[in-house]
């Protein structure tokens, strides 16, 4: 006998569920449904993006607008002149930006080749220490000279970063105001 019970609240759980869903009707049906009231209740047309023609021309009625005016020669040419001008300023300052940084990877070349001619030698030195040992005046003038020539070209390659960060600025300035 419990076993009917349980089996008759089982079969119960599933069958009513079942039959809510039945009741409802799916989202999509809903929305169709309440398009097509929607379209019916309407006395008066009313324009939407699934009204409006995907096809030919829209009739405007009243008062039609002037057409603009033709541009005479003398504002085309004075509009091709500006134009033109505004294009050479602007490769203009394209090119000082390209050659910039072209010096700045330069720069960035020499002080890279610098420093490992200068690991070289000091690899070189260690390998073979009385190399050091017997001109070590020569030695020292060298080591100070690798070090004024590694900070003149740090300070360039500063000086050269930071004109190109003007550079771009300007030219940043001078794209936004045409």
């Amino acid at each position: 006998m419990k076993r009917i019970w349980i089996s008759a609240l089982a079969l119960g759980a599933l069958v009513v569920p079942a039959a809510a869903q039945q009741a409802q009707p799916s989202l999509g049906e809903a929305a169709r449904a309440a398009r097509v009231d929607k379209n019916q209740k309407k006395a008066s047309m009313v324009f939407d993006n699934d009204s409006l023609p995907r096809s030919g021309e829209l009739s405007v009625v009243g008062k039609p607008t002037e057409a603009p005016k033709q541009p005479t020669p003398k504002d085309t040419k004075a509009k091709a002149d500006k134009e033109a001008a505004d294009k050479s300023a602007s490769d203009a300052m394209a090119k000082a930006v390209a050659d910039k940084k072209k010096e700045i990877a330069d720069l960035q070349k020499e002080i890279d080749l610098l420093q490992r001619e200068h690991k070289v030698k000091q690899t070189m030195a260690y390998v073979d220490v009385g190399t050091r040992l017997r001109d070590q005046k020569k030695w020292d003038d060298d080591e100070k000279k690798y070090n004024t020539d590694l900070a003149d070209r740090n300070k360039k390659l500063a000086d050269a970063q930071l004109q190109l960060t003007t550079l771009e600025a300007q030219a940043k300035v001078a794209a936004s105001g045409q």
